[in-house]
C-alpha cells in the first residue's frame, strides 16, 4: 500500500482501540487505520451511518438502539499482568475496629459540670519497686546507683632501660640460655651477655655485639633481658625493645645470634 502520510486529530480511546486492533492481528496501525476509514467512506456511500451516543469517560461513543449491535466498550489500555499471575487480594478489614477520634478531639468525655475530679491512684511503695539492673531505672527513691568496679592497677614499670640494675634479690629457679650449640644456667640477679670474656659472663665472639650488650635480671619475681646500651641492640618478634620480661620458650635475636630461654 503507497501514500503520504498525513497529519489529523484523533481521540486518545479512538486511537488506544486501533492499537489495540493492531496489536492482536499482528499488523501496523496505519493499516489498521487505513483500512478503518476505507470502510467508513465505502459505508457512507452507501448509506447514512448510524447514529452514536456518547459513552462515559474511558470508553468509545457507542451505537444507539436499532441501529445495529452496540460496540464493546474498549478501555485505554494499561500493563495487564502476565498469564496466570493475578494481583494479591486485598486486605481483609480489621474486626471490630473502633473509629479513630477526629482531630483535635479528647479522647474521654469532659466531665459533667460541678461532678467532682475522678480519684487519684494511691501512691506506689518504694519497697514495691522492682530494682533492674544496678544503676538503672526503678530503684528504691534515694538509693545510690551501683558504682563500676575500678579498673585494675597497671603493672609496675620494669625500671629505666640501660643497663642500670634493677634487680631485687636472687633468684628463686633457674633458666637456661641456649645459643649456637652452647648452654648455660643462670642462677644469679645479673648474668651480663657481651663480645668480652673478662667482662660478661656469657661471652659471643662477634664484633657486632658490643662489650657489654645485654643483662638477664631478676626482677619481682621474673626474669627481664635488659638492652645496656648496645650498638646493634635486641629484638623480639622482630620488634627492637629495651626491656622484656623473659618467658619460658622466648626467642631473642642479638646482633643477629638467636638466643632461646627455657626452664630446662
Amino acid at each position: 500500500m503507497s501514500g503520504r502520510p498525513r497529519s489529523f486529530v484523533c481521540p486518545d480511546e479512538l486511537w488506544a482501540a486501533c492499537e489495540r486492533m493492531a496489536w492482536q492481528s499482528g499488523r501496523p496501525v496505519d493499516d489498521v487505520v487505513s483500512e478503518a476509514i476505507r470502510r467508513f467512506t465505502q459505508g457512507s456511500l452507501t448509506a447514512a451511518p448510524p447514529p452514536v451516543a456518547p459513552g462515559p469517560p474511558g470508553y468509545p461513543p457507542t451505537m444507539v438502539s436499532g441501529h445495529g449491535p452496540p460496540a464493546p466498550p474498549v478501555r485505554a489500555p494499561s500493563a495487564a499482568p502476565p498469564p496466570g499471575h493475578y494481583p494479591p487480594p486485598p486486605p481483609p478489614p480489621a474486626a471490630h475496629a473502633p473509629p479513630p477520634p477526629a482531630y483535635g478531639a479528647s479522647p474521654m468525655p469532659p466531665p459533667a459540670y460541678g461532678a467532682p475530679p475522678p480519684p487519684m491512684p494511691p501512691p506506689m511503695h518504694p519497697s514495691t519497686v522492682t530494682p533492674p539492673a544496678p544503676g538503672g531505672y526503678g530503684r528504691p527513691y534515694g538509693a545510690q546507683a551501683a558504682q563500676p568496679p575500678p579498673f585494675p592497677a597497671a603493672p609496675p614499670h620494669p625500671g629505666p632501660p640501660g643497663g642500670q640494675p634493677m634487680s631485687d634479690g636472687p633468684p628463686s629457679y633457674p633458666i637456661f640460655l641456649y645459643c649456637e650449640g652452647e648452654r648455660a644456667q643462670i642462677m644469679q640477679p645479673r648474668f651480663i651477655i657481651g663480645r668480652s670474656r673478662n667482662a660478661s659472663d656469657f661471652a659471643i665472639n662477634d664484633s657486632n655485639v658490643s662489650r657489654q650488650h645485654a643483662a638477664v635480671e631478676w626482677l619481682r619475681g621474673h626474669y627481664h633481658i635488659v638492652d645496656m646500651g648496645s650498638t646493634n641492640g635486641i629484638q623480639f618478634q622482630g620488634r627492637r625493645v629495651e626491656r622484656k620480661v623473659i618467658y619460658d620458650g622466648d626467642v631473642i635475636i642479638l646482633a643477629g645470634h638467636t638466643l632461646r630461654f627455657a626452664r630446662q
